[in-house]
């Protein structure tokens, strides 16, 4: 799965919105994208001295749904909420996996509040392989309704 940020523009692929302190909660949602196939944005894909601005903007726009991995460290993250904002602007679903059984689900991003959150990575993975394969049927993006992007 070594796919440039180029040809993953035309797949649908999955975003993982989390904090870089959380490098271990991001690689377990990538073990179980990678058991079911599913592909996914890098950010080791980011190129050095290029706009980070303009590759997330772009690795956003490539994909279907955001999983937004849930810790106290990604609900502190400006990046993160802007990232969520980006897909919630977007109308593209985002999926939280709570991460951090310590996080009150009162401490999520107001517009993740109220939402169906997981902790089951098992679950969140197969919920994002659904969404993909629902929207590369469809051939559109920014079409699912938030409450599509239930787990439960």
């Amino acid at each position: 799965m070594d796919t440039s940020l180029n040809e993953m523009q035309d797949q649908m692929t999955v975003f993982i919105s989390h904090s870089f302190d959380d490098q271990s909660e991001f690689e377990n949602v990538t073990d179980w994208l990678d058991r079911l196939d599913v592909p996914y944005w890098k950010p080791a894909e980011i190129k050095p001295g290029a706009s980070l601005r303009g590759q997330l903007r772009q690795a956003i726009g490539s994909c279907s749904v955001c999983i937004f991995v849930a810790t106290h460290n990604s609900v502190a993250s400006s990046w993160c909420g802007a990232e969520l904002g980006a897909f919630w602007g977007a109308d593209i679903p985002v999926i939280v996996y709570l991460a951090d059984s310590s996080l009150p689900e009162e401490a999520l991003p107001p517009i993740l509040q109220g939402d169906v959150w997981d902790r089951r990575l098992s679950r969140i993975a197969s919920r994002a392989a659904e969404l993909v394969k629902e929207r590369e049927g469809s051939g559109i993006k920014g079409v699912i309704s938030p409450s599509d992007t239930t787990s439960a």
